[in-house]
């Protein structure tokens, strides 16, 4: 299970403006980069499942 946790509101009281402006970028960002390593591992996985599989008896 995958549990996460956040304290973007104590955390937003702090930021400037421009910050408040920049932090969904950055969010969008992090996220993307995120989904790109998920998407390389799962690549990664299925071929060494699948590679296991045409190599039993």
């Amino acid at each position: 299970m995958l549990r996460t946790e956040s304290n973007i509101r104590d955390r937003k009281r702090e930021l400037s403006d421009l910050e408040l402006v920049q932090l969904p970028f950055a969010i969008l960002l992090a996220l993307n980069d995120m989904g790109k390593d998920l998407i390389v591992a799962n690549r990664d996985h299925m071929v060494e499942v699948f590679d296991h599989l045409r190599t039993e008896p």
